[in-house]
């Protein structure tokens, strides 16, 4: 992952950490606690796949698209259903 996470997210996983330390002595119902740490675990786990694939996947779909863009402006497209007899 590295030290060059981007600032927006490094302050979000500031903030869950500091509600997930919180959470316990904020005095809610014990369903409530595991709701929350769910959550706040699934938000987690979101950021860190974001922050560790994102940066590929956009890349890859950048790649994908511009090779589509090539492809169908250098490539003709053929007329199967054109019915002009050939010779």
């Amino acid at each position: 992952m590295g030290y060059n996470l981007p600032m927006k997210h490094a302050k979000i996983i500031l903030v869950i950490g500091i509600v997930l330390i919180l959470i316990p002595v904020l005095g809610f119902p014990p369903v409530w606690n595991k709701f929350f740490v769910t959550i706040l675990g699934v938000w987690l786990c979101g950021i860190v796949l974001s922050v560790k694939y994102g940066s590929r996947l956009l890349t890859h779909s950048t790649e994908l698209s511009q090779s589509k863009v090539s492809d169908s402006v250098a490539t003709p497209t053929s007329h199967s259903d054109d019915h002009t007899p050939t010779v």
